[in-house]
């Protein structure tokens, strides 16, 4: 069995993470876990955290821990994060702002921490905010051009 370990930035995407997700990966035999990246000082102050990522350095540090306990070569590491209003102390930010696209920042992301991942990482950066395809309508439109108000 495959153990999925998905790093999130706030509860709308854990809450994906655990009642979408992981009930349909357990059918293919994989076991998803996923956690909230909380900064240090939310946690020192007792204060709600509403998600996003301030500083690189807490991602990677939860994720270079998370891979340390989690050392079975059958464990797997993603991230579920925004790619909108990602802090200037990423890796590869300076290259993805001028393309507006998270696939450098993913790479970048995937070279930083290759040593402790081992080949168990795929990062995942959302283009738009996560909770724009929560809300999204997906039934098609039909209504012509004469009938929107």
């Amino acid at each position: 069995m495959t153990r999925l370990n998905v790093l999130v930035e706030g509860e709308t995407e854990e809450t994906f993470v655990q009642e979408i997700l992981a009930p349909h990966l357990a059918d293919n035999g994989i076991y998803v876990s996923g956690i909230q990246l909380v900064p240090n000082t939310a946690r020192a102050n007792s204060r709600r955290f509403k998600g996003g990522v301030v500083r690189y350095h807490p991602v990677r540090d939860a994720l270079v821990r998370w891979m340390r306990q989690e050392d079975k070569d059958d464990a797997r590491f993603t991230t579920v994060l925004d790619f909108y209003k990602l802090p200037e102390d990423f890796p590869g930010m300076r290259n993805a702002r001028a393309s507006a696209s998270p696939d450098d920042l993913e790479a970048a992301l995937a070279d930083d921490v290759a040593d402790e991942a081992r080949g168990r990482f795929i990062p995942y950066l959302q283009q738009y905010e996560f909770e724009a395809l929560v809300l999204a309508d997906t039934a098609p439109v039909t209504a012509h051009r004469g009938d929107m108000v």
